[in-house]
């Protein structure tokens, strides 16, 4: 899947999360493959994934905020 957006931890510099068009947010470590993977839906049943267009830590990275094509927090 394109990768949208990418961002390194601020308090392990050995891991980052990727968003992807695919609807995913990914979880790395620098020397492994991806270890964790969340898929973004929409509360809308029926409705198609959304890419996930940004993807960043938050709040000293003890949290992720995340958007999506359609304009979701």
């Amino acid at each position: 899947s394109l990768i949208l957006s990418s961002e390194w931890n601020p308090r392990e510099r050995n891991n980052f999360i990727t968003s992807g068009q695919d609807g995913t947010i990914r979880f790395w470590k620098e020397e492994k493959k991806c270890t964790d993977t969340i898929v973004v839906r929409s509360k809308k049943a029926g409705e198609k994934i959304q890419p996930v267009t940004h993807a960043k830590f938050f709040n000293n990275s003890s949290m992720i905020v995340s958007a999506t094509a359609d304009g979701v927090l």
